[in-house]
């Protein structure tokens, strides 16, 4: 080792010893700042996930005209308005009918995708009422919604934007629904569509005059009747026809 550099040594190596030091430091902050803000990308998409797989919007509503009982039991009248997705504001029909029973079933066949694409954003289920009972009706005996009004098809629909079986699911939408229901016992085929499961769904309820009831769907599938309080287009004391 050269002269001139020995005697710089006892202050090279301190100052090496700090640099050093400082650098780690540096690094360690930069690593620190790095996870940080993937952690929080990742609870960021991870809340976004759980947001989309929790997700319901509303699809209908249901206003009670009354309440009835006679010899055969009770029954009530109801007046089921359907809403546009996305829209719960825009009523794309309305079906007033009388149910027997003290309990009402809304009845849908309800498509389900893979929590994956349902988490990522890119699916939700999809619906279509098929009818509404009273408990003291057999199914096949209840008013029939999936047969009342073409338009629904188109708008329930809208929620899928892909194309299936060839053709634009918005353009030909009676047909969607009648070949993806053909397609509920060949598995194969569903997962190649990201289809989880192809159901039947009923949801019931006892329904108070003059009030007004929300039906909604999840994401994933999952009907739900919710009272939503006194109905604004139902008089308190309602003229019997």
């Amino acid at each position: 080792m050269k002269p001139w550099l020995r005697q710089f040594l006892p202050i090279l190596v301190p100052l090496l010893l700090l640099a050093g030091f400082f650098l780690y430091k540096e690094w360690e902050i930069t690593a620190a700042e790095w996870k940080l803000d993937r952690a929080l990308r990742e609870n960021k998409a991870l809340k976004t996930a759980i947001g989309n797989l929790t997700a319901s919007e509303t699809v209908a509503y249901v206003d009670v005209v009354r309440r009835m009982k006679n010899k055969q039991g009770e029954s009530v009248e109801l007046i089921f308005s359907e809403t546009e997705r996305g829209n719960p504001n825009k009523v794309i029909r309305d079906e007033r009918l009388i149910a027997p029973g003290e309990l009402t079933y809304f009845d849908a066949l309800v498509v389900t995708f893979d929590d994956e694409l349902v988490g990522d954003g890119k699916k939700k289920a999809l619906f279509l009422w098929k009818r509404i009972f009273g408990e003291q009706q057999a199914p096949d005996d209840g008013y029939r919604l999936d047969e009342t009004l073409p338009k629904a098809y188109e708008e329930i629909s809208k929620a899928c934007e892909r194309t299936f079986f060839g053709f634009k699911v918005a353009d030909h939408a009676e047909e969607f629904w009648d070949a993806i229901w053909d397609l509920a016992n060949e598995p194969e085929k569903l997962n190649d569509l990201g289809i989880h499961s192809l159901q039947g769904k009923a949801s019931s309820m006892k329904l108070e005059q003059g009030k007004r009831y929300k039906l909604t769907i999840g994401n994933r599938g999952r009907v739900d009747v919710r009272l939503e309080g006194d109905s604004p287009v139902i008089p308190e004391n309602p003229a019997i026809n």
